[in-house]
């Protein structure tokens, strides 16, 4: 039975912290769009005390978290944990207040990563760290939750990195993401509007610091995003995204009942074989009602003659 508290209770630190995945749900104060994402927890997440805890925040192709949590007067944050590997089932819930510290508008923050980590460098895709104040946390069952095993983590991202953390990698980064502004030299340097209408000499300090300022300066409903690369921000597609969200925001849910959910249709790999647990291979398929009824209808006039011949 789930229970709350109004802090983490410290036999929930460990649970927490050996997940290997774990999730983060946010949304805008007023209308737009709900966002749920997954984070890897690959020792980058933190119980600070029982009403605190942080994560490094890695690069995505979107950025609604760090978003929703800027936007003034919000703030609004759930962590949810889930045991999905084999041990007892549980969830854990985390309610709060999150706050978002941005790599590069830190000039000291590498610097601190290291000094507290013994000299190694920030992980490869760190755009932030969340830093959460919880005022909620609550447990649930996980009974219907299925059983899975780790395999290993993903290194796309890091292969990412690598790539375009070259020479000419801001431009075939720019050149990948087909994206027309900013425009970027060679040298990283981006010329863009000031505050006062005039131009604006920009240093962009790396690939990843580019990708950040053509993907992440702005939420799918239009809100602003990244903070360090805010001047940057698209306005042509800013006033686009909002008047989608707005759109969206006049959608209906479905007022109509259409009853039992329907099975999905079996797919080719479905209807062959399978491999059942322990390596042996499940021949089983779906039964026909109608076979079944000719086998026994045949079954019963062979028995019938055999009867019939010995007497």
């Amino acid at each position: 039975m789930g229970k709350f508290y109004d802090h983490i209770p410290e036999h929930l630190h460990e649970f927490m912290l050996r997940q290997r995945l774990f999730f983060v749900a946010t949304a805008p104060l007023n209308g737009g769009s709900v966002n749920v994402s997954p984070k890897a927890n690959e020792g980058a997440f933190e119980v600070t005390s029982t009403h605190r805890v942080r994560y490094a925040d890695l690069t995505g192709s979107g950025n609604e978290t760090i978003s929703h949590l800027l936007e003034s007067g919000n703030g609004r944050i759930t962590l949810a944990f889930i045991n999905i590997e084999e041990g007892a089932p549980n969830i854990v819930r985390l309610y709060g207040k999150g706050t978002v510290f941005e790599r590069a508008a830190d000039a000291g923050f590498d610097q601190r990563w290291r000094d507290e980590h013994g000299g190694k460098s920030v992980p490869i895709g760190v755009r932030a760290i969340i830093d959460v104040a919880v005022h909620t946390c609550a447990t649930s069952c996980g009974y219907s939750l299925p059983v899975f095993h780790f395999q290993r983590q993903r290194t796309i991202l890091d292969d990412f990195q690598r790539k375009y953390d070259r020479p000419g990698g801001m431009e075939a980064l720019q050149k990948y993401k087909g994206a027309a502004s900013p425009s970027v030299d060679a040298e990283g340097i981006v010329v863009e509007k000031g505050h006062d209408g005039g131009p604006h000499v920009r240093r962009i300090g790396s690939a990843l610091e580019l990708y950040w300022a053509i993907c992440n300066t702005l939420s799918i409903d239009g809100l602003p995003g990244m903070r360090s690369v805010a001047p940057l921000t698209n306005k042509e597609e800013q006033q686009r995204l909002l008047t989608r969200a707005k759109e969206h925001d006049a959608w209906q849910a479905p007022p109509d009942d259409l009853g039992p959910i329907r099975s999905p249709p079996m797919t080719s790999s479905q209807t062959g074989k399978r491999a059942a647990p322990g390596g042996n291979v499940n021949l089983a398929q779906p039964v026909n009602m109608l076979h079944v009824s000719i086998a026994f209808a045949a079954g019963c006039a062979l028995t019938a003659v055999l009867l019939a011949t010995q007497t």
